[in-house]
């Protein structure tokens, strides 16, 4: 593949995943005022893990005052607003559990900056984030299982929602602030090589959740901001579908008989859906010609099921490896 091509793709995989999509405003209105019911559960959430990973072995009743008093120091909630000059310095990931390398803080030009409001060169911004991936990737992935880390992920994206800035933010990932971004890498770098694996590396195995983009919308579904059956549709014979992303659909229902009068009749009623745009791959479904079983085929996730929190989907052993191996084809980043 050219080079170009794999720049292109790891700077979309950092930073453009921030900005939003067209397709994202067809199905997404969100409510711009602070969420204090979703701010809250985001607040014990993270105060928990912060206190796990400063809490040492011992039972030192002083020693666990303390951490829990700066765990919810620095925990963001809609009334407690993010304090800018901790973001990128700090990190509930255990493995910077002696700080994070002043190497890899936070730029201090990204601190506040909404991708609305960015007018530099997205090439020269991936350039600059690759090694800080590449090394947060390789030297400080606790590789912690997704039930773990992805309620604690929610909880930190339910924290930026509420003290985002609604004049600048979007509905991307930690509401398109870079240093918001650029703390979740930090903390949780699993979902970022979650938000990474994709079909490219792993065709086979990807068809467990057949849509290409379950990840961002099981995010924006977790954070309660989309309809779990954003994707449902009913049926002219009175079954449901649920939309795949990558495809529309034509439903085609046929009537054949005699009437009263000993004539045939032959009627058909067709429908059209999907959630993917109108040049999306089509597919005809003759309902009177399809089983159950068949339809169930045809569709796509039911969003009611987090596969992420409940374990159904786990991360391929080598998935950070495969990742930073591509890496290093495009960019030439950290060796073996």
């Amino acid at each position: 593949m050219p080079r170009s091509f794999y720049t292109k793709w790891i700077i979309v995989g950092f930073v453009l995943l921030i900005i939003v999509a067209g397709a994202c405003y067809l199905w997404y209105q969100y409510d711009t005022a602070p969420d204090r019911k979703a701010a809250a559960d985001a607040e014990e959430l993270l105060r928990q893990s912060e206190i796990a990973k400063k809490v040492s072995g011992t039972d030192s009743k002083t020693e666990q005052a303390a951490d829990k008093a700066s765990a919810e120091s620095n925990t963001p909630t809609a009334e407690k607003p993010i304090t800018d000059d901790v973001v990128g310095t700090t990190s509930s990931n255990p493995m910077f559990a002696d700080g994070v390398p002043e190497h890899l803080h936070c730029p201090e030009e990204w601190i506040g900056m909404y991708a609305k409001t960015f007018k530099g060169d997205f090439h020269e911004l991936g350039r600059i984030m690759q090694p800080r991936i590449d090394e947060i990737l390789s030297k400080y992935n606790p590789h912690r299982p997704l039930t773990e880390v992805w309620p604690l992920f929610i909880a930190a994206e339910k924290s930026y929602y509420a003290n985002a800035d609604p004049e600048l933010s979007d509905p991307g990932q930690a509401r398109g602030r870079f240093d918001w971004e650029y703390q979740n890498l930090l903390d949780f770098p699993e979902v970022f090589v979650l938000n990474m694996t994709d079909m490219r590396l792993y065709p086979d195995r990807f068809e467990l959740l057949r849509d290409v983009d379950h990840f961002e919308t099981m995010r924006q579904v977790a954070i309660g901001h989309w309809d779990p059956d954003l994707n449902l549709h009913k049926l002219q014979d009175g079954r449901e579908l649920r939309t795949r992303t990558g495809y529309r659909y034509e439903a085609i229902a046929e009537n054949t008989g005699i009437n009263a009068k000993g004539q045939f009749y032959y009627t058909s009623t067709q429908s059209g859906f999907s959630h993917s745009g109108k040049d999306a791959e089509l597919i005809k479904i003759y309902l009177s010609e399809t089983s159950d079983e068949e339809l169930a085929q045809l569709g796509g996730w039911n969003y009611n099921i987090d596969p992420y929190a409940t374990g159904m989907y786990t991360l391929p052993e080598d998935a950070t490896e495969r990742i930073l191996e591509r890496n290093r084809n495009a960019y030439g980043g950290l060796k073996k």
